[in-house]
């Protein structure tokens, strides 16, 4: 019974990771549908003309390259993550909790957590490569905001 929970928290993720990772379409400058719009106003909170705007067909290619690359290696590394917790709390909520099990899983979630950020600002950094100098100032604000937005509700 216990690998059938397992095999079906699994597949409901991956069901549900396949979903929500699908790229959504939004009108960019030429009138062009832009699959990665909504991404870029998520993850840095532009709302205005900002860089995005000024790409070139070059840039907009290669940024589209970076970011199903970005997509394809986090959706397996949130599946993983979901995974974990589902397996973190069937162990706390067994009879007689081992706390020596629990505290390795804690480090396995902390582990794709860490792995995610690193990919993921390794992606800005990767986004800032191919901008230019203006476009960067935009990217730059866009990033600082996002940084400092995530960090106040932290509490930090």
């Amino acid at each position: 019974m216990k690998g059938f929970h397992y095999l079906a928290v699994v597949t409901a993720v991956i069901m549900g990771l396949s979903f929500s990772t699908a790229p959504t379409a939004s009108a960019d400058m030429g009138g062009k549908p832009h699959a990665m719009a909504a991404h870029h106003e998520r993850d840095y909170g532009h709302d205005g003309p900002e860089w995005k705007d000024t790409l070139t067909e070059e840039q907009r290619s290669k940024a589209d390259m970076m970011h199903l690359e970005l997509e394809k290696s986090l959706s397996l590394l949130e599946a993983g993550l979901m995974v974990r917790k589902a397996e973190l709390a069937n162990l706390l909520v067994a009879e007689k909790p081992d706390t020596k099990a629990v505290t390795m899983k804690i480090g396995e979630i902390v582990e794709i957590k860490r792995e995610m950020m690193e990919k993921k600002y390794g992606h800005m950094m990767e986004m800032r490569g191919i901008l230019t100098p203006e476009q960067r100032v935009s990217f730059d604000m866009g990033v600082l905001k996002k940084v400092a937005g995530d960090d106040k509700k932290k509490g930090r």
